[in-house]
Formats: C-alpha cells, structure tokens, sequence
C-alpha cells in the first residue's frame, strides 16, 4: 500500500502491520535490579461477545517474568532480563494495538535477537508462548501520545522509544 493511501498509516512511527525496529532511549526496566519499569502484559483479554465489548486490562510487569514466559530464559537473574531492554537496545514492533481500560493506547514489541538468535525466532528473542500474550518474551509498551488521556497515576507515561528503521 502507499504510503498516503492511510490503509498503513505511519503516523508516530506505528503501523499496523509492525515490523519496524525502535531504539530504548532509556531503561525500561531497572538494570540493576530489575524492577518494574515499562513493560506491560495483558493479564485479562478483551471480549466482543453477543455484541457486548471489553477491553482487555494490561498490567505492569517485570522483564524477569517476560523473559520466563517466553520459554527460553528461566535461568535469568532480574537484572540479566532488564538488561534485554536497556538503553540502546534495540526492540521489534509486533504489529499489534491494544486500547485499554485506562483509555491508554499500548504497542506490542518484542526484543531483537542478534547474532545465531536471529536466524532461529525471525530476529526476535525468545520461543512461542508458554504463557498468553508472551511468546518471543513479546511485551506491551504504552505509546499513548495524548497527554489529556494521563489518569490520576502520574507514573503513566509513554515509553522511550525512538523508531530507527
């Protein structure tokens, strides 16, 4: 599709079939000890049931735990999983938009794998999903750009994210 077509919109850097890489312009998650930073899951998913809809609840979440779910890491300390999305690390757009109950618009990435990783996960960390909505320890990143929507919880803030190619 063209690009002024607006059937792939590129505004913000998002598209909506993904694959664009994006740089971590600061940690999303606590280098050292590998607290919670930015990285959310989808804890319960949204419905469109008899014509009745819910949007799904997204929750934050530590990159040890992604890291985990996403099959291969298990034997990761905290800090070992943050470092997967440190500054400078780069991260793949899955291609996928969840609004949620918040009102807050989320993106879902996945970490880029380098080197033999590469070849084997179609340049993602990890393997498919041992638990829902984490397969190639992918993750959701809140990429809302309206700064009306913030709720009372001052932490919600979009992640630091620049797209690069």
């Amino acid at each position: 599709m063209s690009a002024n077509s607006g059937a792939h919109s590129v505004r913000g850097g998002l598209n909506q079939s993904g694959g664009s890489m994006f740089m971590v312009l600061s940690d999303l998650a606590n280098t050292t000890t590998g607290a919670v930073g930015l990285t959310y899951t989808i804890t319960t998913p949204a419905t469109n049931s008899g014509g009745a809809t819910t949007k799904p609840v997204l929750t934050l979440t530590t990159m040890e735990n992604i890291m985990k779910a996403g099959g291969t890491y298990a034997v990761l300390s905290a800090a070992e999983a943050a470092g997967f999305v440190a500054q400078g690390k780069l991260l793949k757009d899955m291609g996928t938009t969840v609004v949620a109950l918040n009102g807050r618009t989320y993106r879902k990435f996945a970490v880029a794998a380098t080197g033999a990783d590469f070849v084997k996960s179609l340049g993602v960390v990890g393997n498919p999903a041992a638990a829902p909505n984490t397969g190639y320890a992918s993750f959701y990143l809140d990429v809302t750009r309206d700064a009306g929507s913030v709720s009372a919880d001052a932490t919600l803030t979009p992640a630091p994210i620049l797209r690069c190619f």
